[in-house]
């Protein structure tokens, strides 16, 4: 940093469950995030490396074999819409199914049920792309759900305020008619 001088505010917090004091240093202005901000952000911050690590892990971005950049780039882009497209039918599957779903399961599930998905979205809107996103919804729901959604109440995300989607609204079902479709 040029030999600047940094000015870090240190925070620290009792920790109930570990009964242990928690110490964080954050460059956030006091005036703007006050200590329970701070915690509850940094509480979250696990979150966000759940997300990378599912991008880096389970994205099978190690099998890339190439030395042309253009190559690698195009590979870790697909990577990524493919974690982004995991991670949509993760809270599709949450939404519609009222099941309680692990992102991590979702992107570490079997990736079988995806070319169905693709080779229906060559035939268009139609029957065979509904049929293809019910059984990979319905195998998500049935393969990749929370292995503990009662302890995540005490102990893990949920304890943080989080919800799961259908806890949020009351739309649960999609429709045929375009007008009345309710996005997932």
């Amino acid at each position: 940093m040029d030999h600047q001088p940094v000015r870090l505010r240190m925070i620290v917090s009792w920790n109930k469950e570990k009964k242990a004091f928690v110490s964080l240093l954050t460059n956030l202005p006091q005036e703007r995030y006050d200590i329970d901000t701070v915690c509850l952000l940094d509480n979250l911050r696990w979150q966000v490396e759940l997300l990378c690590k599912a991008w880096t892990s389970y994205a099978n971005r190690h099998a890339f074999d190439t030395t042309d950049a253009h190559i690698a780039e195009a590979f870790i882009w697909a990577s990524l819409a493919a974690a982004a497209l995991k991670r949509f039918l993760a809270h599709a599957t949450e939404h519609l199914l009222q099941v309680v779903m692990s992102t991590r399961k979702a992107a570490m599930s079997p990736a079988y049920v995806l070319p169905e998905l693709f080779r229906a979205l060559r035939h268009g809107d139609g029957p065979w792309f509904r049929r293809a996103c019910e059984a990979v919804i319905h195998s998500l729901g049935a393969n990749a759900k929370r292995a503990h959604p009662r302890r995540d109440k005490r102990t893990g995300r949920s304890r943080l305020g989080r919800k799961p989607i259908f806890a949020l609204t009351d739309n649960t079902k999609l429709t045929d008619n375009c007008e009345d479709r309710i996005a997932a």
